[in-house]
This record gives C-alpha cells, sequence and structure tokens, in this order.
C-alpha cells in the first residue's frame, strides 16, 4: 500500500520505464506484487504490477490469490496457474508465483505478499522444440502430476507407455514437475536401414571373392561350397545376415572365419550407434533440466524481498532518483538472467554482474566491488549466470561483517577464459577447502553445509556439460584471510 498511495508521481514514472522494459522481453509479460494488509490478507486492490496485456491481470489475480492462500502453498513453494480470458478461453500465457516472506529481524518470516510472473508459454515451448530439433526422434514435456503442463511440437501423447519409445524421466523438485523426454527408436533403425543395404551389398562381395579366391586356389570339396552358397542365398531370401556355422572342411572353416567376424563387426557397429543416441539424448534432457531449474534459482527469495524493501523506503523518503536506478538495475538483471538459452557473451555476464553489484551497494554501503577484464574477451561466450552464485557466498558468507573488498578478474591464457572472485572476508579452513574441491573434482556432492554449496555443484556440472570436461570450477582459501573461486572455462567446446 506504501508504494502506490505515498508518491503518485514517483510510481507513475516507475511504471512507465518497467513497461518499456517488458515490451522488449519475449519471455515475461508482467510482474505482479500483490501486498498483504495490516490484517495478514491479500489485498488485490493494492498490487503493484508492470509490464503490458493488463487484460489478464484483473481476470487472473483472484485466482492466483485463492491458491497462494492454500496450506500447501504458504511456506514459499512456487505453483504454477493456467491465465483464462473471459472465464474460459486458455490464454497463451501461465503463471508462476510463490508467498514471498520478510527475513528482517523486526518482522522475521512475516508474509509480505505474493510475487508472480506472466510468461509466455509458446516461447519456452519453442526452447523445447529446439532442443527437440537437435536430435531427430527426441521430444520433451512437462507434466504436473498427470497433467501436461507444457511439450515440444513433436511430443506425440501416450508415447511414455508405447513399445518402439525409449523415455527417461526427471523430477524437478523446485517445481514438483516432471520433465519427460522420449525418443523413437524407429529413427535408429531407420539410420541403420539407410546404411544396412550398402552393407550388405558389401558382404555379398566380400562373400563372393573368398568363394572365387578358393576356386581358383584349389577345386575341391564341392559339397562344402554348396553349403556356403546355400547360406549366402537364404540371406537374400530373409534378409537377415547371421553367423554361418562352421563345417569339417578346414578351408572353408577359413572363408567362415572371416565372413563371421564381417558380421560381428557390423553388429557392435550398430550396438555403437544405439548406445551413442541414447548418450545425446540423456545429454539433451540434463542440459534442458538445468535451463528449466535456473528460472527458479535465479530468482532468490531472500534477493528480491530485500530489493522491495529497499526501493520502498526510497519511495516512502520521497528519493525518487534511488527508486528508480535500483528498479533499473533489478530489471536489467531479471531480464537478462530469465532469458531462455545456455550461454552468453562475457560482457553481458559481466554486464549483469554489475547491476547485481549496483543492487547489492545499497544493502551493502561498506563493501567495494570492482571488475577487470581485458576488453577482447568481452564476445566470448560462457555459460550462464556462473559469476553470481559465487559472488553472493561473498556477501552471505565471506564478508559476515557486512564491510570488505571483492575483485572480479577475467584473463584469457591459450584456449581457457579465467574467473578470479576474490574477497578479503572470514575465508575457510583448509580441511574444508580440501573436501570442497575433492567433491567438485569427482562431480559429487559437498558433504556439508558451506554458504551455497549446492551453488558450487551445479556450476561444475554445467561447466563440464557446456564447456567441456576441461573446465572446472575450484576454491582455495585461508581462515582469516578470504577466499579465491576460480572458474577455468574452455572456449573451444
Amino acid at each position: 500500500a506504501d508504494l502506490i498511495y505515498t508518491d503518485d508521481d514517483a510510481v507513475k514514472k516507475i511504471y512507465e520505464h518497467f513497461n518499456l522494459i517488458i515490451s522488449m522481453d519475449d519471455v515475461i509479460k508482467n510482474t505482479i506484487y500483490v501486498p498483504r494488509n495490516s490484517n495478514g490478507e491479500l489485498d488485490v486492490i493494492a498490487s503493484v504490477s508492470y509490464g503490458i496485456g493488463f487484460e489478464y491481470i484483473t481476470e487472473n489475480l483472484p485466482r492466483i490469490v485463492e491458491i497462494a492462500n492454500n496450506e500447501e502453498f504458504k511456506d514459499g513453494k512456487m505453483f504454477y496457474c493456467d491465465l483464462l480470458v473471459n472465464g474460459e478461453n486458455v490464454a497463451p500465457y501461465f503463471a508462476l508465483a510463490r508467498n514471498i516472506t520478510d527475513l528482517r529481524h523486526s518482522s522475521y518470516f512475516e508474509k509480505m505478499g505474493v510475487g508472480i510472473l506472466f510468461l509466455n508459454k509458446g516461447q519456452i515451448e519453442e526452447k523445447l522444440n529446439d532442443y527437440s530439433f537437435a536430435l531427430d526422434g527426441v521430444s520433451f514435456s512437462l507434466f504436473s502430476g498427470n497433467e501436461q503442463i507444457l511439450s515440444s511440437d513433436s511430443f506425440v501423447n501416450g508415447s511414455i507407455d508405447k513399445q518402439g519409445y525409449y523415455t527417461n524421466e526427471r523430477e524437478l523438485e523446485t517445481f514438483s514437475w516432471n520433465l519427460v523426454g522420449v525418443y523413437d527408436t524407429s529413427y535408429i533403425w531407420k539410420a541403420i536401414g539407410d546404411n544396412f543395404a550398402i552393407l550388405f551389398i558389401l558382404t555379398l562381395i566380400a562373400g563372393a571373392s573368398f568363394i572365387i579366391l578358393l576356386l581358383f586356389v584349389k577345386r575341391k570339396s564341392t559339397e562344402s561350397l554348396d553349403y556356403l552358397f546355400g547360406a549366402f542365398s537364404g540371406f537374400v531370401i530373409n534378409s537377415e545376415v547371421s553367423a554361418i556355422p562352421y563345417t569339417e572342411d578346414k578351408e572353408v572353416n577359413l572363408v567362415i572365419s572371416s565372413f563371421n567376424n564381417l558380421i560381428s563387426s557390423i553388429k557392435n557397429l550398430n550396438d555403437e550407434m544405439l548406445e551413442q543416441k541414447n548418450k545425446e539424448l540423456q545429454l539433451e534432457i540434463r542440459n534442458t533440466e538445468y535451463m528449466l531449474n535456473s528460472l527458479h534459482s535465479q530468482i532468490n527469495k531472500h534477493f528480491l524481498i530485500n530489493i522491495l524493501s529497499i526501493i520502498r523506503s526510497f519511495i516512502s523518503c520521497k528519493e525518487t532518483e534511488k527508486a528508480k536506478a535500483c528498479i533499473e538495475d533489478l530489471s536489467d538483471f531479471l531480464r537478462t538472467s530469465l532469458t531462455l538459452g545456455d550461454r552468453i557473451s562475457v560482457g553481458e555476464e559481466l554486464n549483469m554482474v554489475r547491476s547485481y553489484l549496483n543492487i547489492q551497494a545499497e544493502r551493502y554501503p561498506r563493501v567495494k566491488a570492482e571488475i577487470i577484464c581485458d576488453e577482447e574477451n568481452n564476445q566470448t561466450l560462457i555459460p550462464k549466470m556462473i559469476l553470481q552464485p559465487v559472488i553472493e557466498n561473498c556477501f552471505v558468507h565471506g564478508l559476515q561483517k557486512k564491510v570488505g573488498n571483492i575483485k572480479i578478474i577475467c584473463k584469457e591464457k591459450k584456449d581457457f577464459i579465467y574467473f578470479f572472485i576474490v574477497d578479503n572476508g572470514q575465508g575457510i579452513e583448509w580441511s574444508k577447502v580440501r573436501t570442497i574441491n575433492n567433491s567438485l573434482k569427482a562431480h559429487k556432492k559437498i558433504p556439508f553445509a558451506l554458504g551455497n554449496g549446492i551453488a558450487l555443484n551445479n556450476i561444475e556440472q554445467r561447466l563440464s556439460i557446456l564447456a567441456g570436461e576441461k573446465s572446472k570450477i575450484r576454491v582455495l582459501s585461508k581462515k582469516g584471510y578470504g577466499t579465491i573461486v576460480m572458474l577455468k572455462i574452455c572456449k573451444g567446446e
């Protein structure tokens, strides 16, 4: 309510700025905040929103608020809701929402309101289609229980339980959804069939060559030769090639042995092709899973709550310019972090970090941050959102006294880009540092709570998938002196 009635002119200017930002974003349609009044009830009338297409808001907010009041979602669990038009037709957008609680000491865990994003369903389905097109026969779908939420165009309903389809399913704990990847195995046999005719002809030529050679070397054992001709004729009739049983003639057995070795090589090649297709499917599913999970991990509830509180304080104190600057940095950060895609340039990643540091400067005015990077590295592509979780650890866990320095350094050496995130905070014991690095090297979960340890594991896995096995993240620290986190990213992948 303070955001609406304290300074109408300031709020109007903020709305105009956010409408301009949202109009340029293909994924986010609206961002809405519904506050709770003094009685703890959600006040739809006092809601704050920015974006385009306001015709969806009035009709759908009561439904979303009703779901948010369910006991299942009161603790902050994110939920999904389709948007309706005129009470019936499903709109081409859907809502992701969650209850937001206050983390300030004066009102710890007090429920502040509900944060809502209206997202373009078509843009997300287009991304699923991009991953499906990367491998013939692959399709993806998202399910909430038995309800299908999103799917690629090539996804065949009912294919999960059909024969002839290879299915892999992953649970996305963040959303209580299941990501299902389906591969039509007929594509494997089609690829094998396209090459089988050539392999079959080569097999017959090889068999005929051995027979002709045998006839020139020694003409005997007519019965054994008839046996070979009969076996080859059976292949033509049945369109199936298998190993030929051996005879009592040693010389004929030499021909049979060479032929059987050739058949064995063909079967091994087919098995390797099937195994390679399965590995590619697994990689596509894991990559899609990280992309969807990033939508949640990048909207940290503590971070958003504190920023909303800062903006509200600026508006209440009539410091319009500071509020506008803070909102601009927040919108720049959210727009880049929520854009679908695996990679961005070094320059874009550092611009997102600058927006994040500008916001944190309002919360931690005694923490000084500096970015050092050679300009020639700005166009190099790297996995997205790999620096912000590490920098967040510096603020929350490294500099617990809210005073100190943070440096982000980017350097190029041969085929690699190196990032060093340095703070002069409290540091980490050497025994824990060794455990952290061993766990990251083995791609295992860090066995004890160390700030955002899950973030370090996720960064290690994303680097391995998107930038190759030579890419890695490691930690160097000394208790009482500070911490250095090093990211090594291969440019060639």
